[in-house]
């Protein structure tokens, strides 16, 4: 997924210890509290995305953004933390209705429908408070969430977000405990719209709309890291464990994950409104075997989905998904064999990552990306993707991503 420079959610420091949902998850970058009583920083982005599908009618999109974070200590223990984006849409085809476009799974650019939308807009994607006593960390409001199958997408401009209570409790030596409520969520391409997850006309059937997570992740040093989530998801009326465990010894290392979901009986009348159809439970046990060389990060990761789409909000922590494709979403109906082959190194200084993914009988994605940084403020990356669906038929479509950054 995405890369985003987020400076401002002090719980987000768990990331550093999961095992696994390894989807290259945004650069999480924790800045200790601050000296001074407010700091600033921002990021400039101007972002560029053509879309050629083997058949149909090809697309492009462009637009500029600006995000500004600003960290203010208001007394020892509490800060308020904001980040603010504005937009700006310069593709003349889509003016009258998007504010923002979006990346999506298949490979194609979807605009917004919800209203007749300007073509600059500006949000409060983050708006919090941040409590830390002791050993533990409480952030009330606006957050960037980072857990295997509920989390914050990055589409290159600004990562979806949620509303949510967040607690994080690292009192025992290697083991961090993590809860978190959610009530709403800023999904992607919404610009400012949030969607009310408490509300009962937003859950599937008479879903209660009660969402929420909680976890137990344990660094054991050399012996590797261990951890368990449990979900209870009422907007797409599910329930879901997820557990993994890694370790790397000799340059090699080692993961492997289970994720079980249990659907209620109000989403056989789902459709397609979700990640998942009908009331089948899900199963999700994958593998990754990983290596360094030559200066090469090498990895090649299985996973095997059974008896119905693994429930996921936003992005999946399978450890066969790719830069365009959730690998969750790859099951179509019967028992779905995915893996997932990546190279990682430096080609004449840029970093460069290379992979190939396999999903079922038809599905697959060919991925190639480029990163460069300049002085630690200006900053390249483009993206070659190739991806067909996993459908009978289906036709290729590749795209090609091109952003330009400056970081102040």
């Amino acid at each position: 997924m995405k890369i985003t420079k987020l400076s401002l959610i002090a719980a987000l420091a768990i990331s550093a210890a999961f095992a696994g949902g390894d989807i290259e998850k945004p650069e999480v970058i924790i800045v200790p509290t601050p000296e001074v009583a407010t700091t600033v920083d921002g990021l400039a982005k101007l972002y560029y995305m053509s879309s050629t599908p083997d058949s149909g009618t090809a697309s492009t999109g462009s637009i500029g953004g600006v995000t500004l974070n600003v960290t203010h200590k208001l007394f020892d223990g509490v800060t308020a933390n904001f980040s603010a984006v504005g937009t700006m849409n310069f593709s003349a085809e889509n003016k009258s209705t998007n504010l923002m476009i979006e990346k999506v799974a298949s490979g194609t650019l979807k605009n917004p429908t919800t209203g007749n939308r300007s073509t600059a807009g500006a949000f409060f994607n983050v708006a919090n408070l941040t409590f830390n006593y002791g050993d533990t960390t409480i952030i009330a409001g606006r957050q960037i969430l980072n857990s295997p199958m509920i989390g914050s997408y990055d589409w290159q401009m600004a990562p979806s977000s949620y509303e949510a209570y967040t607690v994080v409790n690292s009192s025992i030596s290697g083991l961090t405990l993590v809860g978190t409520y959610l009530t709403k969520h800023r999904g992607q391409g919404n610009g400012d719209i949030w969607t009310d997850l408490t509300s009962t006309a937003v859950g599937i059937g008479n879903a209660k709309g009660q969402n929420w997570a909680g976890a137990a992740i344990y660094n054991a040093g050399d012996y590797g890291t261990l951890s368990a989530w449990y979900y209870n998801v009422d907007i797409f009326d599910y329930t879901q464990y997820y557990v993994d465990y890694g370790f790397k010894a000799y340059g090699m290392g080692l993961k492997v994950q289970y994720v079980g979901t249990t659907y209620g009986t109000t989403n056989a009348s789902a459709g397609s409104a979700g990640p998942m159809v009908g009331t089948d439970n899900a199963t999700a046990i994958g593998t990754e075997v990983s290596a360094e060389a030559y200066g090469w990060s090498l990895a090649v990761a299985y996973a095997q989905l059974a008896g119905n789409k693994t429930g996921y909000i936003d992005r999946d922590g399978l450890y066969t998904t790719s830069w365009m494709t959730q690998a969750s979403l790859s099951y179509n109906g019967k028992d779905t064999a995915t893996y997932k082959v990546t190279a990682k190194g430096d080609i004449f200084g840029l970093n460069t990552t290379l992979s190939y993914a396999g999903y079922g009988d038809d599905g697959s994605e060919i991925d190639a990306i480029f990163g460069y940084t300049y002085n630690k403020t200006l900053g390249a990356q483009v993206v070659y993707s190739s991806t067909t669906a996993n459908t009978s038929g289906a036709k290729a479509t590749n795209v090609v991503e091109v952003a330009l950054t400056y970081k102040f």
